[in-house]
């Protein structure tokens, strides 16, 4: 695993001898409802702060490296084509999500440390995506496909510190955020520039109930990838998986740099029995290349008898998609 961090701190303005307090910048983005969309107001706070005073760590991620991507497939329909799998058009991203602001289309995928008893990747990704597994009364089979790519050139990512709470926080986040307290307090970092990042790597930590409760940090995202002189040449952002309590990362990229430094590896059909609490996610084939055509070709798992048996508590249930 290769994995490089650089500390991007701009030495200027006051030294902060404490990580949390409450000042001008909390004060104003308390005051902004979401549910007004006041853009306007909002980049007034970022605008507020020079663009190279607001601290940072950039997070390389080496080449031969892979990610996950998991997508839900479509009611009745298949995810046979790679062009299926990757970022999608950005018509379709109407929403705002964790950091996408609408219409703008960005590669989610997730990424998991080589750690002792660490979740499966697999399962990380779907924690992510299936609003079908977080519902405790859902009953059914649910049906997605999981992609992994490869990284080919090395992705140079931005990562906020870790000041929300996580129940089940990865090795690699106590050890980052240890070196971040140490850094900030030894230099003379902004005041307001570090105050901007507290509140939105708390904000970025949260659990949030609607899409828009991510007005502001998915802005302040969009801001640091496509217009903060300082921060805008990065690949994308890395930051805790929230459902999964930290356990592993989340990763979200630009699509010029799925691109240029991803390369598509293979894709499995995943089904998801569930059936009230008790679930199983079941690996059912994976790619072996792909026909005249681009549609991928699938070859079967092996049987696994022992899989079968615990796949008998859930007979009879029928698929949702």
């Amino acid at each position: 695993m290769r994995i490089y961090l650089f500390f991007c701190i701009a030495i200027n303005g006051k030294l902060i001898s404490k990580m949390g307090f409450m000042g001008r910048i909390t004060d104003s983005l308390n005051k902004i409802d979401n549910s007004k969309q006041n853009i306007d107001e909002l980049y007034s706070v970022f605008y507020s702060i020079d663009e190279l005073s607001i601290p940072i760590v950039r997070f390389f991620l080496g080449k031969d490296e892979f990610v996950l991507r998991l997508r839900i497939n479509p009611k009745k329909e298949e995810l046979e084509y790679v062009s299926d799998l990757t970022y999608p058009p950005y018509n379709v991203c109407r929403n705002f999500g964790r950091a996408n602001i609408p219409y703008n289309s960005l590669f989610y995928c997730c990424y998991q440390t080589l750690e002792p008893n660490a979740v499966y990747s697999r399962i990380l990704a779907l924690l992510e995506t299936s609003s079908f597994l977080k519902d405790a009364s859902s009953k059914g089979i649910e049906r997605s496909t999981l992609s992994k790519w490869v990284i080919k050139e090395p992705l140079e990512l931005l990562m906020m510190p870790f000041y929300a709470q996580y129940s089940r926080p990865n090795p690699l986040i106590d050890k980052i955020q240890e070196a971040w307290n140490k850094r900030v307090i030894s230099e003379k970092v902004n005041e307001e520039g570090l105050e901007l990042m507290n509140y939105m790597s708390q904000e970025l930590g949260r659990e949030a109930p609607d899409n828009i409760s991510y007005f502001k940090i998915a802005n302040f995202i969009y801001y640091l990838l496509f217009i903060n002189g300082k921060t805008k040449n990065v690949d994308g952002i890395i930051y805790p998986s929230v459902p999964a309590a930290g356990e592993g990362f989340n990763i979200v990229l630009k699509p010029a740099s799925v691109d240029e430094k991803l390369q598509f590896d293979m894709a499995s059909q995943m089904l998801l029995y569930k059936n009230g609490e008790d679930s199983y996610f079941k690996l059912m084939n994976h790619s072996i290349g792909n026909d005249a055509n681009g549609k991928l070709i699938f070859s079967p798992m092996p049987v696994d008898n022992n899989e079968n048996e615990k796949l008998r508590k859930y007979e009879g249930l029928s698929f949702v998609n």
